[in-house]
């Protein structure tokens, strides 16, 4: 039997795919779905996914990234009754970035996940008494990135979205009469409706995971085949040992075992690094 085209022409063409956001993920995600697969997106009301974990404290998350998102993606398709779902959920730490696209097709029985990383300095917190103190890279930019503002010694009387100096110089005043030490904390509030960072992250996400959906199988025929991992191992173009950088690309199928690997094409690493070259 010969193996099946290696593309699939839109195979999610016409489905409703609920989308487990209580922030407004839609609007980064819908181009993506309707343009590459032909799908629409089903937004439940009210969708509580704060009960996962919140970023500004008061919910710790008790599960692992993408955990999280599948429970998103499920709570999504529990309320609206419908067989395909998609979440996301982000991570922040001193290393920078890590955002988890996930679909959930029941339909089929898979999952198919797309990440997304960069080492960038985000949840940078001020301790401040006054608006005063903050610094210009905060108050600049707030009409794009909002803020959220607490007292320093406690998660209570947290107020989110903050967006306009008026509302700002109100919440830091409200927080440091709060705090036991006269302080208050200003820090990125890092929901994606507030983050216009993160809003095209998930952008590039969405259409990267809309491709990988449109994409078959080469053996059973399944969507979602697609890179699973990179492998280091590049040569340096100098001496000839390998480096940490990627050597090929893992593909695989999320129904299937199928897999294949992708050679990077290079003339090969800069012995930069190299640590043998460059140690």
């Amino acid at each position: 039997m010969d193996r099946v085209s290696s593309f699939v022409i839109k195979p999610y063409l016409g489905v409703a795919v609920a989308v487990g956001t209580r922030h407004f993920k839609q609007r980064q995600l819908a181009s993506a779905f309707t343009d590459v697969l032909g799908a629409r997106l089903v937004v439940p009301d009210d969708l509580d996914t704060d009960l996962f974990g919140t970023f500004s404290g008061e919910v710790a998350r008790t599960a692992s990234a993408l955990v999280t998102a599948r429970r998103k993606a499920r709570l999504g398709m529990c309320v609206t009754g419908l067989r395909h779902g998609v979440a996301s959920e982000a991570s922040y730490g001193p290393a920078g970035h890590e955002e988890i696209l996930l679909f959930v097709d029941d339909v089929r029985g898979i999952e198919v996940c797309e990440t997304h990383w960069e080492a960038a300095e985000y949840a940078v917190s001020h301790r401040v008494r006054s608006i005063e103190e903050l610094p210009a890279s905060v108050t600049d930019a707030l009409s794009a990135q909002a803020v959220i503002v607490r007292p320093s010694d406690s998660h209570d009387d947290i107020v989110k979205g903050v967006n306009d100096i008026a509302c700002l110089r109100s919440a830091i005043s409200s927080a440091a009469r709060h705090a036991g030490n006269g302080m208050a904390v200003v820090e990125p509030d890092l929901r994606a409706h507030h983050n216009p960072r993160r809003q095209r992250v998930l952008a590039r996400l969405g259409y990267r995971l809309a491709h990988r959906l449109a994409t078959s199988c080469p053996d059973c025929g399944a969507p979602g085949f697609g890179r699973v991992r990179s492998v280091a191992g590049l040569p340096c173009a100098a001496c000839g040992s390998p480096t940490r950088l990627p050597l090929y690309d893992e593909h695989a199928c999320c129904s299937c075992a199928y897999r294949s690997f992708v050679e990077i094409l290079s003339a090969g690493a800069d012995p930069g690094r190299c640590d043998y070259c460059n140690p």
